[in-house]
């Protein structure tokens, strides 16, 4: 299982929510939800949001894993395969 020590964030991806409830999002065009998230996540009075997003981090990453994920990518590589050949 993997972890991340301090919490993660990442963009809001046009409302795709790639990670859940496992980190901070944020408009990539706003310096000021960047740092509003850093906040959330290195602030003191925020640690109880750091320590959620830290075991939800490791629970939705190892859905990740390539044990769950190797038959989708079989699938879709089998299928680029198809296409170019056909």
């Amino acid at each position: 299982q993997s972890e991340c020590a301090i919490g993660h964030i990442t963009v809001n991806n046009n409302g795709v929510w790639y990670y859940k409830d496992a980190c901070e999002y944020f408009n990539p065009y706003s310096t000021e939800q960047a740092v509003d998230a850093i906040r959330r996540i290195i602030m003191k009075e925020n640690q109880a949001n750091r320590a959620r997003l830290i075991e939800r981090g490791g629970i939705i990453g190892a859905e990740y894993k390539g044990d769950k994920i190797q038959a989708k990518w079989e699938i879709l590589l089998d299928g680029l395969k198809a296409k170019r050949s056909g």
